[in-house]
């Protein structure tokens, strides 16, 4: 994995295709800002992160452009490290004085040395999410925390498309993002995590838009799953 010098990072490999579908994924996570279900996704954030240890060595996995780095630097932490295998969004967190390497997170072959690892908005877009977390695993150390963050589709609107419309958790993943390789649900993203040796500690959802253009809190939500997990 290449380590990010003067602001720019060396790419160690890329998949065929992989930089025009992310070039055009740019602004991806301006969406946190500009969205209510986004500001409701930091604010999550932001409360969760907000008692731990500031030393805390944290790495996130699929770190993008950085922007949930950023925003725990914010908070005051310092020991940030993130991992991506696009360039491009590479270049943006670099720039923003962040430590982040390209690498798959598959290669990752560390073992007790974080204290906190992140999988935010990534599990959903890998062929191997149990490989992942299983990564993750290893990495932490005993009694370290994973903080993950992905969408469920268990709102009340999803649910009635899939009563009423006949649509399909998939087809809902898809119209969400056509990158994403996996649609969980609550249950089958917990069974992950118990698979790979976590045990679910926090769990928090984040709801969508109901009819009338309300957003509001319920305890199920298509946009995202905020939650924290205890490494055994």
């Amino acid at each position: 994995m290449s380590r990010q010098e003067g602001g720019r990072v060396e790419e160690k490999r890329r998949s065929a295709g992989e930089l025009p579908e992310e070039v055009e994924r740019l602004g991806y996570a301006r969406r946190y800002l500009i969205t209510p279900e986004g500001r409701a996704l930091v604010e999550a954030f932001v409360d969760f992160f907000q008692r731990e240890d500031r030393n805390a060595r944290i790495l996130e996995l699929g770190c993008g452009d950085g922007f949930w780095l950023e925003t725990l630097r914010n908070l005051g932490f310092r020991r940030l490290i993130g991992i991506d295998r696009s360039l491009p969004l590479l270049e943006l967190a670099a720039e923003k004085g962040l430590d982040v390497r390209c690498g798959d997170l598959y290669d990752l072959d560390v073992r007790n040395v974080f204290d906190i690892v992140l999988f935010c908005d990534t599990l959903e877009h890998l062929p191997d999410p149990e490989g992942a977390l299983l990564r993750a695993h290893r990495a932490l150390k005993t009694h370290g925390t994973l903080f993950v963050l992905a969408p469920v589709y268990e709102s009340f609107r999803c649910r009635w498309q899939r009563v009423v419309l006949r649509r399909s958790r998939w087809e809902q993943a898809q119209e969400d993002d056509p990158s994403h390789l996996q649609a969980f649900s609550s249950s089958r993203l917990i069974e992950l995590l118990e698979a790979a040796h976590f045990s679910p500690e926090h769990l928090a959802y984040v709801a969508n838009w109901w009819p009338g253009g309300r957003l509001v809190s319920v305890p199920r939500g298509r946009w995202g799953q905020v939650g924290g997990a205890c490494c055994d």
